[in-house]
């Protein structure tokens, strides 16, 4: 029986794997089932569908200490969480979670929208007494019209 040394190529099956796990990567399967998921939009990348676009068995990836442990580590990278939750639970918690954010953003912009309408209001009230003590200067300075000249071209 010939033994393979190890070398720095790629077995031809390691080819198959990272070939295929750059396939479902880009979300291109060859392997029919998985194309249909594909098109559902429900694609995950784990073991076992890299394992299927493969053609070889998951138990080659599928273990901590396995034959191709490069690339089930490669894998295990790509592996997403699974966005949607499954369980009724799941829902209800990321539901209170958004809520939670969102009374948290409320109370933050009705506290700006407080904080600005108050700085306008106090403007308001400063402008006002601004033109009051321009009105009493204007109003004095034109009884006293001999002793101020105006310069107004």
């Amino acid at each position: 029986m010939l033994s393979r040394s190890k070398s720095s190529h790629p077995s031809v099956i390691e080819k198959d794997f990272l070939t295929a796990l750059e396939r479902l990567v880009a979300c291109k399967p060859t392997n029919t089932a998985l194309k249909k998921l594909a098109a559902q939009g429900r694609l995950r990348i784990n073991v076992s569908t890299v394992a299927k676009e493969a053609g070889r068995a998951r138990s080659l990836i599928g273990y901590e200490g396995c034959k191709y442990m490069g690339v089930r580590l490669q894998v295990l990278e790509q592996m997403k969480p699974i966005a949607s939750p499954r369980s009724g639970a799941a829902v209800i918690a990321r539901l209170r979670e958004d809520v939670a954010d969102l009374k948290l953003q409320l109370h933050n912009a009705l506290a700006e929208a407080a904080a600005h309408f108050h700085a306008r209001h106090k403007a308001e009230r400063d402008a006002e007494r601004w033109r009051h003590a321009y009105d009493r200067l204007t109003k004095s300075t034109s009884s006293n019209d001999a002793t101020i000249t105006d310069f107004k071209r």
